[in-house]
């Protein structure tokens, strides 16, 4: 009897062992492969491996994700973590830009100029709800304070986009989705 018990015990271990290992497979595979940017289609971006490894503009990292975020770690690097949302073989890319207020006082919430001087970005808000982006693309923006969310209604032939954002003192640290599509 001792001896069915212990292999009944091993079944069952080497069962639950086989249905986590396929959900974590499962879960991967979506992920699992080479994202490239729409406007670089040519060019892998993100590479998410099955083994847990990833590399995102030329650094290795360890890969990990929930529904709505990617996690990447790294002992050499900064680690990272992505918003993002999944549709198919496309996937939005939330990439995180901090903003820096210019002006002589604290900023009043989002109004004000704010810019990116590493990559000259930047964005204007106003308290009429318009906004400038690089200076090149306006329209009006509605902000959402339960999830920290801004939707820009562009002037021009762009879809709305929904931006994520957060504000500590004079930095804005805006999420603004990428489009990727993965690569074949």
């Amino acid at each position: 009897m001792n001896k069915k018990i212990k292999l009944l015990a091993l079944f069952l271990f080497t069962l639950t062992m086989v249905s986590f290992a396929g959900c974590g497979a499962k879960n991967a595979d979506e992920l699992t492969g080479k994202w490239a940017y729409i406007h670089d289609t040519k060019t892998p971006a993100l590479v998410i491996k099955a083994n847990g490894k990833a590399e995102y503009n030329g650094n290795s990292y360890k890969y990990q994700r929930d529904d709505s975020h990617i996690y990447l770690t790294s002992e050499k690097t900064d680690s990272l973590t992505f918003r993002y949302e999944l549709n198919g073989d496309k996937i939005l890319l939330y990439i995180p830009t901090d903003y820096e207020y210019v002006g002589d006082f604290e900023p009043e919430g989002l109004e004000g100029y704010w810019e990116d001087s590493k990559d000259n970005w930047s964005y204007e808000f106003t308290k009429d709800y318009q906004f400038s982006e690089d200076g090149h693309f306006f329209g009006t923006y509605e902000v959402n304070e339960k999830d920290n969310s801004i939707t820009l209604t562009y002037k021009d032939d762009f879809d709305k986009t929904i931006i994520y954002y957060m504000l500590n003192g004079k930095t804005l640290r805006v999420e603004y989705p990428w489009p990727m599509v993965k690569m074949k």
